[in-house]
């Protein structure tokens, strides 16, 4: 019993010694980074992360757009606020922000309105035979187009 315990122990420290520990980056804009060998310098923050291919590849970002650094399951503040520089939120009132910002990442698809807007464009190109009015209306219309459907927002999420 007593070897058991001590061959468990010794696989357990060599198998946490192989992990490397996972540090996290949070930036302002939503966007989190997961990675190992977060160095931070006064004026910029980089961190090595993992790549689809497996490949290992380090980011680079100034200070100015990362909220909070998170090693050991510790958060450290980077952002303070500082209304001279334009930071004028709280650090509730980024965190607010910042949901929001991530709510978006998760929840808004880009991707038709662009290919749409494309497809259209080059329709009206073609089919203005040269003009010059009807494409260069064209990209104001569509953008006001795009503003009719209303946004709600709902209470649950």
């Amino acid at each position: 019993m007593g070897f058991s315990r001590l061959l468990l122990g010794i696989v357990m420290v060599l198998f946490c010694h192989s992990l490397h520990a996972q540090e996290r980056i949070l930036k302002m804009s939503g966007h989190e980074y997961e990675g190992t060998n977060l160095t931070l310098s006064d004026f910029e923050i980089s961190l090595d992360i993992k790549k689809r291919n497996g490949k290992t590849k380090t980011i680079v970002m100034p200070r100015s757009d990362v909220f909070a650094v998170y090693r050991d399951g510790e958060e450290e503040l980077i952002y303070s606020q500082d209304s001279f520089i334009g930071d004028d939120f709280t650090i509730d009132e980024m965190r607010i922000y910042i949901a929001g910002e991530q709510d978006a990442i998760m929840g808004y698809d880009p991707d038709p309105t662009k290919y749409v807007g494309m497809l259209l464009g080059a329709g009206v190109g073609i089919a203005s035979e040269g003009g010059l009015i009807l494409p260069l209306s064209f990209p104001a219309v569509y953008t006001v187009v795009q503003l009719i459907p209303r946004i709600k927002i709902r209470e649950e999420t």
